[in-house]
C-alpha cells in the first residue's frame, strides 16, 4: 500500500536537513573566518579541531555518513594537507 503523502514528507524533510546542512557549513566556514585568530595555529588549533568535530558530527546526524564526506575527512587529519587553500 503506497501513502503518496509520506513521501511527499519525508522528501521535504530531506530537503530541510539538506537546507540545514548546507548553513551550518557556511555557518562554521564564517566562524572561522570571522574568529580567525582563534583558527591560525593550523593543525595545532584546539577550537578549529573542536569546531570540525561537532560540525561533522552534526553533519553525519543530519545527512547519514556518504561517502563524499570521506575526502575530506582524511584532508582534515592528514598534517599540513587542510592548510592548502581551495
Amino acid at each position: 500500500m503506497s501513502l503518496p503523502w509520506l513521501t511527499i514528507e519525508s522528501k521535504s524533510h530531506r530537503a530541510l536537513d539538506f537546507l540545514g546542512a548546507i548553513v551550518l557549513a557556511v555557518t562554521a566556514d564564517a566562524v572561522q573566518i570571522l574568529v580567525m585568530p582563534f583558527f591560525t595555529e593550523g593543525a595545532l588549533s584546539p577550537p578549529d579541531d573542536v569546531l570540525d568535530v561537532v560540525v561533522a558530527v552534526i553533519l553525519v546526524r543530519l545527512l547519514g555518513w556518504h561517502w563524499e564526506f570521506l575526502p575530506a575527512l582524511i584532508g582534515e587529519i592528514t598534517p599540513s594537507v587542510d592548510d592548502a587553500g581551495t
